[in-house]
């Protein structure tokens, strides 16, 4: 019988492509890590996504982990995060096909988690704030923003009708979180290190985690696993399955000491 935790995000197969704006986006897991990260809050976070391909730094070398994050640049997270690569088209007065952010922006489109300003724009190099990058990540996980879950930051009382259901789902979901000083601070801008940290913690919950040696997968057709799956103990036997997204050997687990039988990995295989 075949141990999955259930995933409702659907996942395509990685197609990682460079941006043209300065932040640079890895083509590969193996990208150098940034040399201003070392005793920052977020280090672990910005080092694992780094690690998986995810995200990397500045072609000088920095991350600049507190700098603000534009809207394009936290999409463009969020497909990376969540293979979210299905090409199509927008049409958005300040998103044009020779940006780097348009097939970003289109991708984000397509997965439904955006879907621009009334008067059509979509403001790709404004700096987003935390309410909007709760709202945007809310609908990447598919969470539930029509319930009401009350909020007990200092500043709870100020966060606007519109996001405050998405922050609540985020803060139930544990990849988003309050200040130091209890508050939200929900028009607050969304750092680099903030949003590596949001991302980085949605995704080890989509993950299946094996932590148990043994043999997983059926004893005859093929399973989809629409999420990371990442092996934590030897002696693990996975067969017959689809792996949609990526294939993590955990600290000090060597491929040898995992067998994959009839296993296709759709993302990258990476090590922690």
């Amino acid at each position: 019988m075949l141990k999955l935790k259930s995933s409702r995000i659907l996942v395509l197969s990685v197609l990682l492509l460079p941006c043209l704006a300065g932040w640079i986006w890895p083509l590969s897991a193996n990208a150098a890590m940034p040399n201003d990260i070392s005793g920052h809050w977020a280090h672990k976070h910005i080092e694992s996504m780094v690690a998986q391909g995810v995200i990397a730094g500045y072609p000088d070398g920095t991350f600049r982990p507190d700098n603000a994050i534009t809207r394009a640049e936290f999409v463009s997270m969020i497909n990376r995060s969540f293979y979210f690569m299905q090409k199509g088209f927008v049409h958005y007065s300040d998103v044009g096909e020779g940006d780097w952010f348009y097939n970003e922006v289109a991708r984000a489109q397509i997965a439904g988690y955006i879907k621009g300003n009334p008067d059509g724009t979509f403001l790709p190099n404004k700096e987003i704030t935390r309410q909007e990058a709760a709202v945007m990540l809310a609908k990447a996980l598919r969470l539930d923003t029509t319930s009401y879950i009350p909020l007990t930051f200092t500043d709870a009382r100020y966060i606007p009708e519109w996001s405050y259901n998405a922050i609540g789902a985020v803060v139930k979901y544990g990849c988003m979180s309050g200040l130091g000083d209890g508050s939200f601070q929900p028009t607050a801008l969304c750092s680099k290190a903030q949003a590596a940290v949001m991302l980085d913690l949605a995704r080890e919950k989509k993950a299946w985690v094996i932590t148990q040696p043994g043999l997983y997968g059926p004893d005859s057709g093929m399973a989809t696993i629409d999420s990371n799956v990442v092996i934590k103990a030897p002696g693990v036997i996975l067969k017959n399955t689809t792996i949609q997204g990526c294939l993590i050997y955990g600290i000090g687990i060597r491929e040898d000491q995992v067998t994959l039988r009839n296993v296709q990995v759709m993302g990258p295989v990476l090590h922690q």
